[in-house]
């Protein structure tokens, strides 16, 4: 970021272009640390005054009785330099480089809409430009650190993401090739056939988590690359909270998690992407059981307002999410606990199309979590995509 000239500013009284030269020579005089006076005319800059060659002049024999009382326009430079409190600090020095170096020497004059707002000196432009050249530094540095970041956050989704492929694709092939010898074998009989049929399951489940995964890849390319769609229509909250429940059900049973839902049928419609915002829900529901220990509890809840939306929150007793981890844990490429990434499967892309999807639909998606207490995340659809039920 580029610092503006308002941080330069001095902003000293200037001179009437009638005022005599001894007011100047007084003012200079009694505040030593003063290097340059404006002068104006209705508060427009017409001239600058250099403190040492202002001094020389009214130092010599007879200078100051010479000049005196002479106006301060006879001393003035008549074509200061001048610019515009808005330009950066780069565009001023290239200015004085370039074409008026002897600013250095003399100060310049600094204005707001033609109008006088103060005056620069070397000194000052020279601490500023040093402040800039730190910041700039700063923020290198600061650009540099997140883009090893992000190769860091790639190269272990790259790693996370051979093992979530692998899985399934070992399965597959691994039960295909089981089914493939023993139907051709010589001692294949009908009692095989439920084996098969256990075999054909694991298939299908290998290859549908194989797909939801590929999906949710190209899906970040998608938001990544600004091509994201949204294929609209009208949705009732609770049969998509519901339809997204009977998926995640059966693993909540096993491990003895209780669920529990607060929407009532009265709610208004939404008006939105149907497969994005069930994937929205069923990501932040499968979270909530996955990282909820047995026993645990999930709630979700749905309130409307006329004005301020619909929002849906699932709250869960699970492990929670530190601070540090929460600021990012959206971001896609992240993985914000290695030991719980060893512990559970998935990509780590959920949140991160959660929130890129609540945003698509103009909405948001908060989170709130405590480590050991649990996590409570909140989807807000904004009272425009919102209509009243049909009588």
């Amino acid at each position: 970021m580029t610092h503006q000239l308002d941080r330069l500013v001095l902003q000293v009284p200037s001179l009437s272009e009638d005022c005599p030269c001894a007011e100047a020579y007084d003012r200079f005089a009694a505040d030593e640390d003063l290097l340059t006076l404006a002068v104006t005319r209705d508060a427009l800059p017409v001239g600058i005054i250099d403190r040492n060659e202002l001094l020389f002049q009214l130092a010599q024999n007879f200078g100051r009785a010479l000049y005196g009382r002479k106006a301060i326009s006879q001393l003035m430079d008549s074509a200061p330099l001048i610019v515009d409190v808005g330009i950066s600090i780069t565009t001023l020095n290239r200015i004085i480089v370039q074409e008026r170096p002897s600013a250095l020497l003399k100060g310049f004059i600094i204005t707001e809409n033609d109008r006088y707002l103060g005056v620069g000196t070397a000194l000052s432009l020279l601490n500023l430009t040093v402040e800039d050249m730190t910041l700039r530094a700063e923020e290198l540095a600061a650009a540099q650190q997140r883009a090893q970041t992000a190769n860091l956050a790639k190269s272990n989704f790259l790693a996370s993401m051979s093992h979530e492929l692998r899985t399934p694709l070992n399965a597959i092939i691994g039960f295909s090739e089981l089914i493939a010898h023993q139907s051709a074998g010589p001692d294949c009989s009908p009692d095989d056939t439920p084996r098969f049929r256990e075999y054909a399951e694991d298939i299908r489940a290998s290859g549908a988590h194989l797909l939801g995964v590929i999906n949710d890849v190209l899906d970040v390319a998608k938001i990544e690359a600004g091509h994201a769609e949204l294929n609209e229509t009208l949705l009732a909250p609770c049969r998509l909270i519901e339809r997204c429940l009977r998926m995640v059900e059966p693993r909540a049973a096993k491990t003895g998690i209780e669920i529990s839902v607060d929407c009532h049928e009265t709610l208004p419609v939404v008006r939105g992407d149907e497969t994005k915002i069930q994937q929205v829900l069923l990501n932040i529901l499968s979270n909530a059981v996955k990282f909820t220990s047995p026993g645990g509890r999930v709630a979700i809840e749905a309130e409307t307002s006329p004005t301020e939306g619909m929002t849906i929150a699932i709250a869960d007793t699970g492990i929670g999410i530190s601070d540090r981890d929460l600021e990012r844990i959206t971001e896609p490429f992240v993985q914000v606990d290695s030991e719980l990434n060893r512990k559970f499967e998935g990509t780590g892309l959920g949140l991160h199309l959660a929130r890129s999807f609540m945003t698509l639909h103009g909405g948001s998606l908060q989170i709130e979590s405590h480590v050991g207490i649990g996590t409570r995340v909140e989807i807000h659809f904004p009272a425009a995509r919102l209509l009243l039920r049909a009588a």
